[in-house]
Formats: C-alpha cells, sequence, structure tokens
C-alpha cells in the first residue's frame, strides 16, 4: 500500500509533530480513512493528552502519501501462512518503494507467458488463489501512481516450485 504522514486536528489534544504509518489496507467502514494501531495513535497525541484523545476513538485527521524507501531491499513476497500447498497460496508484499499501488497480481508458470492466474485482494495486503498454478511462479503486477499512469511489472526472479508458508522470496525488483 504505502506510508502516509498523519497528524490530527484537534490541536488542544494532538501534536503538530504527527507520525508517519505504513498503510496495509483500506478502511471501508465507519467513515474512516485509517484503522491505526493503538501504538500509533498514541503518538498523534500531546504526552499528558493521550487517554482523551484514546477515548475520542475517530478524530479528524490530515494526512499525505510519502515516498517508501527500503534502501538494499528489493520487493519481498511472502508466502502467507494460511498457504496450503499445492491447493491454496496466498501472498503478501514487503519492502514496497515508491508511491505506486499494487493493482491487480497474477501468476504465471512460464516467464512473460500465458495464460495468467489472477490472484484476488482477500485483505490488507494479502492477495491470494485458490488451485495456483504448479511449479515454479512468475508474478506479473499491474501498478499505478494514483494517477491515470499504469505499468506492468514482471518479478525477475520466481517463487519456487516446492514454496512453502511463511517463507520470504526475493522478487528481484522494486515498484519505484
Amino acid at each position: 500500500m504505502g506510508k502516509d504522514f498523519v497528524r490530527c486536528t484537534y490541536k488542544e489534544l494532538c501534536t503538530e509533530d504527527g507520525v508517519t504509518i505504513l498503510v496495509t489496507d483500506y478502511g471501508d467502514g465507519n467513515g474512516t480513512d485509517f484503522i491505526m494501531s493503538s501504538t500509533a495513535y498514541s503518538k498523534l497525541a500531546q504526552p499528558d493528552k493521550t487517554k482523551q484523545l484514546i477515548s475520542l476513538g475517530v478524530v479528524d485527521i490530515e494526512y499525505k502519501r510519502i515516498f517508501c524507501n527500503y534502501p538494499g531491499y528489493n520487493l519481498m513476497i511472502k508466502i502467507d501462512k494460511s498457504s496450503k500447498f499445492p491447493d491454496y497460496l496466498a501472498i503478501e508484499f514487503w519492502y514496497q518503494a515508491g508511491l505506486r499501488d499494487i493493482l491487480t497480481v497474477g501468476l504465471s508458470q512460464i516467464k512473460n507467458g500465458e495464460p495468467m492466474t489472477q490472484m484476488k485482494r482477500n485483505h490488507g495486503a494479502v492477495w491470494d488463489v485458490l488451485n495456483p498454478p504448479n511449479g515454479a511462479l512468475w508474478v506479473r503486477f499491474l501498478v499505478s501512481s494514483g494517477r491515470s499512469a499504469f505499468q506492468y511489472i514482471e518479478t525477475v526472479n520466481a517463487i519456487p516450485a516446492n514454496w512453502t508458508a511463511g517463507a520470504l522470496y526475493d522478487s528481484g525488483i522494486q515498484t519505484s
């Protein structure tokens, strides 16, 4: 997803400093933009106003998306713990640099080959598919910078044929 700088607009309870958060999901309920951890939410408050801010629950904020930078890291593909080889594959992406959003994810046995098996966004940053293709899997992404510019990117390295739940694999690319 990306990183955002978030600042609470309640001057009497919040600092001007704000907090940088890693966004992993889109909020769909309660009219909220962000559902933050209690640790991040507490950092919005002035030191002696934390309990008061937390008691409000939902607050108005200002936010700005910022560039993610992970020096020395490619985009990594984590096989989610819910995956069951070979019938169900769920993946998430770690160290996604830049400002782009991953819009679609496809899998293929042969690099640049067809047909692509499309994954669906399950929840948060997790994408999944029932009955993934057998063998080493190349991953192809459609990414966007939030404007009308779309681009397909394909991994250099494949997810190995004998992938395992919990494993982390280097894609060999970055999305920025």
